[in-house]
């Protein structure tokens, strides 16, 4: 019995494994194009109507510029900046990392 419990144990630890890195490597296509995202990225259509790949979960895509912001930001109007998604204080701008 202690050979089939070491057994199934390891053969439950290489499906865990294996589930895991499979998960990892998880890409989404982005709308009806074959661009595709890790599953961690948003799916952004940039101002000439590609697709690419904003390195936030949940992101908001900036309209006309080719930028993104976090989720709970937005974006400033023909700008690259983000500004908190409450209020049009606090400016965040990508150029300086603020």
């Amino acid at each position: 019995m202690n050979k089939l419990f070491v057994s199934a144990t390891v053969l439950l630890c290489f499906h865990f494994l294996f589930i895991t890195l499979s998960a990892q490597d998880a890409n989404h296509v982005c709308g009806e194009s074959n661009y595709q995202c890790k599953a961690y990225e948003t799916c952004c259509t940039f101002s000439d109507g590609n697709y690419g790949c904003c390195p936030y979960a949940y992101a908001n895509c900036c309209k006309n510029v080719n930028a993104c912001c976090q989720s709970g930001f937005n974006c400033q109007k023909n700008s690259t900046g983000c500004v908190r998604a409450d209020t049009n204080d606090n400016p965040k701008d990508f150029d300086n990392g603020n």
